[in-house]
């Protein structure tokens, strides 16, 4: 792999149009680093805009703003005629990452790679999805008892009354937890989060082992609902960091249908399992697959942390 740093348009155009190979451009390099860490693409050649001046430029005109290809975000927001003139586009130049990443991500860029991570939607559409989301979540805890106190042989020996508390609360914490399990992604990983996901499981699949009165149900539900929150949202940044914008809509279809179709396999699966082998051998199944899934965590973690020390010779 080649790198150049051109100061002109000129010279970076020549540069992409000789090339015989793959060549790729880097602005800020938010998203091309995570790329070349997930190993999606080898370019042949990259070209690095930064040093070009005259991509750094922000100019009011009569008709419009124009921004060049190499400013970051940071240098948007810095600008008081593009702040009070653009007050839209500034905003949703701040929401893009972290302070750091402001520094180094360019608007253009955002916009161009059609990032499936939605950084420059404004604050307040954010905001009214993930609360109708989680409004949602917490109707269902409620409601869905109600459809559980109709079966009394959900908790095997226990009132229906108590089977509805159990599901309700496990329900409940399957979804509350989403007001800041995206601050705790944000500050310890995904990788992390995800891996105290799968512990949060364990210590339902051990609480379930110790007994069946209803305050091990009761406790084991709320850690395995606590535990898939951590889970799934984590894996669900994960993946969209995972493929290329233009994949998005197949590999979005693909995760659902399998998300769903485990859940009805498991089901029905989890069914069977207790008919035939036991209330014991049903929770022994989730220990293999979540250290497995918390040791491929570990080996992910590893590998990207390597491999982003390797790319970060490009960023200097």
């Amino acid at each position: 792999m080649r790198y150049e740093s051109p100061t002109t348009v000129e010279a970076a155009v020549t540069l992409l149009a000789n090339e015989a190979g793959k060549a790729h451009i880097l602005a800020g390099g938010t998203d091309l680093l995570v790329r070349l860490r997930s190993g999606f693409i080898e370019p042949d050649l990259i070209v690095d805009l930064k040093r070009i001046d005259a991509l750094k430029s922000i100019t009011m005109e009569s008709d419009g703003l124009r921004v060049g290809a190499a400013v970051p975000s940071a240098m948007l927001n810095e600008h008081a005629d593009a702040v009070a003139g653009w007050p839209g586009v500034c905003e949703a130049a701040s929401l893009i990452g972290s302070t750091q990443v402001q520094g180094r991500a360019t608007i253009s860029g955002n916009l161009c790679n059609a990032s499936p991570a939605a950084d420059s939607v404004p604050e307040g559409a954010k905001a009214r999805a993930v609360s109708w989301v989680l409004f949602g979540g917490v109707l269902a805890g409620f409601l869905g008892p109600r459809l559980a106190s109709t079966t009394s042989e959900a908790l095997p020996g226990h009132a229906p009354a108590e089977a509805a508390n159990a599901i309700q609360w496990h329900i409940v914490a399957m979804f509350a937890p989403s007001f800041v399990t995206g601050e705790i992604v944000k500050r310890l990983g995904t990788h992390l989060t995800a891996a105290i996901g799968m512990l949060l499981i364990i210590g339902s699949v051990g609480t379930a082992l110790m007994g069946t009165s209803t305050v091990h149900f009761d406790l084991g539900l709320v850690l395995l609902g606590v535990g898939w929150n951590f889970g799934f949202i984590s894996s669900t940044v994960m993946l969209t960091k995972s493929y290329r914008p233009e994949e998005g809509a197949k590999v979005q279809a693909l995760n659902e249908q399998l998300v769903f179709g485990s859940n009805a396999i498991g089901s029905i699966g989890a069914g069977l399992a207790l008919n035939f082998f036991g209330w014991e051998a049903v929770n022994l199944i989730a220990l293999p697959i979540a250290l497995a899934t918390i040791l491929l965590l570990g080996w992910d973690d590893l590998r990207t942390r390597r491999i982003g020390r390797q790319q970060a010779v490009i960023v200097e």
